[in-house]
């Protein structure tokens, strides 16, 4: 063991130290450098270079790369939303709406003026990806508008991305204004808004009582919580059923019986679930399945199931036989 009185670490000594952790210093500075400049320039413009392989509501490692850039990725979609090509215009939409960046949501709302009327479905759907409830002052001024295709889409994602503010209005002011298809849509966006929120506080509650603490009023709100689809019929029993449930849930809806209730089964019965990638096409088909699981089987809307009908002809297997020879 050397004495306490050892001087062979010498200011030379020292010296030469410094100089191998500045030799280190450098070394990772290079590998940080080169990893930034590789991910920067090559990786992330050939990610980028593939964004519109996957067609709109479809996902593959592309579009999925492509949201795992976030922020990176937002100049470039923003700059394809002037694209000559509405297919592209709306690809950008959908990849945007998966990004959480401030930039979003306002660009989407803007989209809502595209002249064409794909791009401004797109916008619908990407306003309700987003959740976010800032998204709700692009999608209330689509209520007053004449393309029913456009408005309905509208106030499906309302329920996606509302707040009990937005319940109140679809339950108190805007379903007084319509009638038949379009109530009960308004009554399924409020529904859902009043569902997830319940969902919202029961899991707050249970997360703090897992950690012994107090839940106190005031806190921030959680991010949008996943709201369960409505279970869905195994039998053509289970699905007369149902449909009896839905057809009972809207009557009691059109004749204004305890709305904020009836809303809310409206969503457990009919939600179509929207942890998926294609919004859109959950969006749409949303609209329709507010009538229920049969409503759309049958012309007439029938709560019962027809018998199937019988073959007019018997369906032979065998091969014909051949005609004898003649003689």
């Amino acid at each position: 063991m050397p004495a306490l009185s050892d001087r062979s670490f010498n200011p030379q000594a020292w010296r030469r130290l410094g100089l191998v952790a500045v030799g280190l210093g450098v070394v990772a500075g290079s590998v940080v450098a080169s990893y930034w400049m590789y991910d920067e320039f090559i990786d992330k413009p050939r990610v980028l270079s593939r964004r519109f392989d996957d067609p709109l509501g479809r996902v593959s490692t592309h579009s999925i790369l492509v949201a795992d850039l976030g922020p990176r990725a937002v100049p470039t979609l923003l700059g394809d939303l002037a694209s000559a090509q509405p297919d592209q215009r709306s690809k950008a939409l959908e990849l945007l709406a998966s990004i959480d960046d401030p930039q979003v949501v306002p660009a989407l709302g803007k989209a809502l003026a595209d002249s064409d009327i794909g791009v401004r479905m797109s916008a619908v759907s990407g306003l309700a990806r987003t959740g976010k409830p800032e998204a709700g002052k692009y999608l209330w001024p689509l209520l007053q508008n004449s393309d029913d295709l456009l408005r309905l889409r509208a106030e499906v994602a309302l329920g996606l991305c509302g707040e009990a503010a937005d319940a109140t209005r679809l339950l108190t002011v805007e379903i007084a204004k319509v009638q038949g298809s379009e109530r009960h849509v308004m009554a399924w966006a409020a529904g859902r808004i009043l569902r997830r929120l319940a969902l919202e506080s029961q899991r707050r509650v249970e997360d703090r009582q897992k950690q012994g603490q107090i839940d106190t009023p005031g806190e921030a709100k959680l991010s949008r919580s996943y709201v369960p689809a409505a279970p869905v019929p195994q039998t053509d029993d289970e699905a007369v059923q149902m449909q009896a449930d839905v057809s009972a849930t809207l009557a009691a809806i059109d004749a204004g019986k305890d709305l904020e209730a009836q809303a809310k089964r409206l969503d457990e019965l009919t939600d179509l679930g929207f942890d998926t990638w294609n919004i859109g096409h959950q969006v749409a088909a949303q609209v329709l399945a507010i009538q229920g699981p049969l409503a759309f089987r049958h012309p007439a809307g029938s709560d019962t199931l027809a018998p199937a009908r019988n073959m007019p002809t018997k369906l032979d297997l065998h091969r014909p036989k051949a005609d004898a020879p003649s003689p």
